[in-house]
């Protein structure tokens, strides 16, 4: 529920670490949707939050050649 993301939110950046932290929603995406399971598994969140996380570790910890 949108409720607990937003008590989850106000938690995890409450010592202002706010640039630290992304939470990502994913329209018509339970909680496992990366759980290759039917009935579970959202291909679309799955695939986009795989080039979110690659996104956020590229920034986040740039290699330098």
């Amino acid at each position: 529920p949108l409720e607990q993301v937003e008590r989850i939110r106000e938690a995890v950046t409450a010592d202002g670490a706010r640039e630290q932290v992304r939470l990502m929603l994913h329209e018509g995406a339970g909680h496992a949707f990366d759980n290759p399971h039917p009935g579970l598994h959202h291909a679309g969140a799955a695939e986009a939050a795989w080039q979110q996380t690659l996104g956020f570790l590229a920034e986040a910890l740039p290699v330098r050649g």
